[in-house]
């Protein structure tokens, strides 16, 4: 692609300075890992990549905890639930992506 066949530097800025810090962080995220032109991040919906501060283990243990899904059980069975396994099982299967951003925080990322 040549320089006058894409967005500008100066389309960056004029669309990307009104987002907020989760909208540029999914822009940032699209550009980094998935290779997202500029023209391909502006036509994506922004707010369906979903962001979650911390481990895959963190993540699955809150996906876990808020849906219930163990609520069910007697809590002496609840303590055998594997968070570590299940978490390593979405990395793998590609239902999240862990993320670190530029300055080293760790998100966990998915994609609606």
């Amino acid at each position: 692609m040549g320089i006058s066949q894409g967005p500008s530097l100066k389309t960056w800025f004029d669309e990307f300075e009104d987002l907020d810090y989760w909208e540029l962080l999914a822009a940032l995220y699209l550009a980094q890992d998935l290779s997202y032109t500029i023209k391909d991040i502006l036509d994506f919906h922004l707010d369906n990549v979903f962001f979650f501060e911390g481990s895959a283990e963190d993540y699955a243990r809150e996906e876990i905890d808020s849906s219930g899904l163990l609520d069910a059980l007697p809590q002496y069975l609840q303590y055998y639930f594997d968070y570590k396994s299940y978490s390593r099982d979405l990395v793998l299967s590609g239902d999240i992506s862990e993320w670190q951003d530029s300055v080293g925080n760790c998100y966990i990322v998915r994609e609606a």
